[in-house]
C-alpha cells in the first residue's frame, strides 16, 4: 500500500553548513536529481494516503473486518520483507537500473489499486496492496542503501540533508490537494472527458491516484539520469547482513526484562495499527457534512499527526533527560491511549485533532523510552540482530490479534473497537511497566 513514507533515506541528522564538503559540478547535478525525486515522492506519498485508501477501499464494499485484516497483514508483509531483504543483501548488487524499474513497479502498483477501487474488485484491491507494500519496502530499503552510497551526507547540501522535515511538509500540502480534488470531483460532481465519440465519467479520486502513480513513476525515472558511484562499482561488494543468531535468541531468552519490554511494545504497536486502520474511515463518516466534509477533514486531522511527528522526538529527547525512561514511558503509553478513548467519548473534529497530537507525541515519547532501555539491555553488537528478532516475533501476535480486533469492529462498531483498545492496552502494559521498573533497578544494582 501507499504509505505514508516509505523511503526514509534522509532521515539521518543534517550536517552543519561548515562541515560540507565542496561539491563538483557532477556532484552539484546529482543533488539535484536526488533532491528532485525526493519531492516528488513525497508529493506521491500524500496524494496516495493511507487512510485514502482505507476510505475508498471501504466505498468499494469492503467490511470493516477486511479493512482491519488487511492493515494487520501489511505490517506483518513489511516485517518479512525487510527482514529477508536483510537476510539476503550480502547477494543483492543494487544499481541505478534496479532501482528504477522497483520505483515504477512501485507506480504501477498504485495505479493497479485505482483500478480496483473504479471496478470495485476486493480482491484486486487486497493483492494489489500487498503487492504495493513488498514493493515499497523493498524500495525504501535498497533505495537507503544506494542513496548512502552515492551521495555522501556532507555533499547533500541544505534541503537535501533535511528532506525529512521539509518533506512533511510537502507531503501535508498534497495531501490537501488530494482531499480538495478527491471531494471536489465526487458524486454526480464527476470529472467528464470527450475522447473518440465517448463520454469519460471519471471521480476526483481516479485522478489523483493516477497522478500520484505518475509522480512515483516519473521519480523512479530520474534515477536513470544517474549515475552508480564509482567506489560501489570497483569494491562490488554489498552491506554486511545482519543475522539472528544463537546469541541473540539466548540473550532474548535469558533476560527476563528484555522480553517484558518485548511485550510491551509489541501491545502498543497492535493497538496503533488497529486504531490507525479505522481513524480515517470513522472521521470520513461520522463528520461528512461538518466542517469541511469529506475527505478534507482526514487529511486535516492526519496533517496535524504529520507535523506532530517533526517536534515529538525533539521534545521527548529532552523530557526523557529531564525526568527519566520510566515516567517517560508511563506517560507516553497514557497518551496514546488518549487517542482511540476520544474517538469513543467525545468525537468531535476539535477534540479529535487534539487527541490526534497528543497519541503521536505519545507514540514518539515511548519509541524513544524503548530505544533508550534497549540499548542498556543488548549489548552494541547484537542490536541489529535483536531488533530484527523483536520485529519478527511481533508477527505472532499479530497474527492472533488483529483478527480479533478487525472482528470487534465489525461485529460491534468501531467506536466499541476505540473503547477496547485503550482498556486493553493500560489493562496490559503498565503492570508490565511495574515489572520492568522493579528488574531494571535490580539488575543495575547486581552490576
Amino acid at each position: 500500500m501507499a504509505i505514508e513514507n516509505p523511503v526514509n533515506s534522509s532521515e539521518s541528522k543534517p550536517i552543519p553548513a561548515d562541515l560540507e564538503l565542496p561539491l563538483s559540478e557532477n556532484d552539484d547535478k546529482k543533488r539535484i536529481k536526488f533532491l528532485t525525486k525526493e519531492i516528488l515522492d513525497r508529493i506521491g506519498y500524500g496524494l496516495s494516503s493511507q487512510q485514502f485508501f482505507n476510505i475508498l477501499f471501504v466505498q468499494s464494499g469492503a467490511s470493516l473486518f477486511l479493512v482491519g485484516f488487511l492493515n494487520g497483514l501489511k505490517v506483518m508483509a513489511s516485517v518479512s520483507v525487510s527482514y529477508i531483504l536483510e537476510r539476503y543483501r550480502v547477494s543483492v548488487m543494487v544499481n541505478r537500473m534496479m532501482m528504477s524499474i522497483v520505483g515504477i513497479l512501485f507506480g504501477i502498483s498504485i495505479f493497479t489499486l485505482t483500478l480496483a477501487i473504479y471496478y470495485r474488485s476486493l480482491w484486486l484491491f487486497i493483492l494489489s496492496s500487498l503487492f504495493a507494500t513488498i514493493i515499497a519496502v523493498s524500495y525504501g530499503t535498497l533505495y537507503q542503501d544506494w542513496f548512502k552510497e552515492n551521495l555522501e551526507m556532507r555533499k547533500r547540501g541544505f534541503f537535501l540533508s533535511r528532506i525529512g522535515y521539509y518533506g512533511l511538509l510537502i507531503t501535508a500540502l498534497s495531501m490537501f490537494i488530494g482531499a480538495y480534488i478527491t471531494d471536489k470531483f465526487a458524486g454526480n460532481s464527476n470529472l467528464v472527458f470527450d475522447a473518440l465519440g465517448y463520454k469519460f465519467r471519471l471521480q476526483g479520486y481516479v485522478l489523483v491516484l493516477i497522478g500520484a502513480a505518475i509522480i512515483f513513476m516519473f521519480g523512479a525515472v530520474i534515477l536513470l539520469a544517474i549515475k552508480d558511484s564509482k567506489r560501489k562499482m570497483e569494491t562490488g561488494e554489498p552491506a554486511p547482513a545482519v543475522l539472528i543468531t544463537k546469541e541473540t535468541w539466548k540473550e532474548f531468552h535469558s533476560n527476563k526484562v528484555l522480553f517484558v519490554l518485548f511485550i510491551s511494545s509489541a501491545v502498543i504497536s497492535l493497538v496503533q495499527t488497529l486504531a490507525m486502520a479505522y481513524y480515517g474511515i470513522f472521521i470520513y463518516k461520522n463528520f461528512f457534512n461538518v466542517g469541511f466534509g469529506g475527505f478534507m477533514n482526514v487529511a486535516i486531522i492526519f496533517t496535524i499527526a504529520l507535523l506532530t511527528s517533526i517536534v515529538g522526538p525533539i521534545i521527548t529527547q529532552f523530557n526523557a533527560r529531564a525526568y527519566g525512561k520510566f515516567p517517560m514511558l508511563v506517560f507516553g503509553t497514557l497518551l496514546i491511549a488518549i487517542g482511540p478513548l476520544t474517538y469513543y467519548y467525545n468525537p468531535n473534529l476539535l477534540s479529535i485533532s487534539v487527541a490526534m497530537f497528543l497519541s503521536t507525541i505519545g507514540s514518539a515519547i515511548c519509541g524513544v523510552a524503548f530505544g533508550l532501555l534497549t540499548m542498556e539491555l543488548v549489548r552494541e553488537d547484537l542490536k541489529d540482530s535483536y531488533a530484527h528478532l523483536s520485529n519478527l516475533l511481533t508477527l505472532i501476535p499479530y497474527a492472533i490479534f488483529v483478527p480479533i480486533g478487525a472482528l470487534i469492529a465489525q461485529n460491534y462498531g468501531m467506536q466499541t473497537l476505540f473503547l477496547v483498545l485503550p482498556i486493553a492496552l493500560i489493562a496490559v502494559v503498565l503492570p508490565l511497566y511495574m515489572y520492568i521498573i522493579i528488574a531494571f533497578n535490580a539488575r543495575k544494582q547486581k552490576i
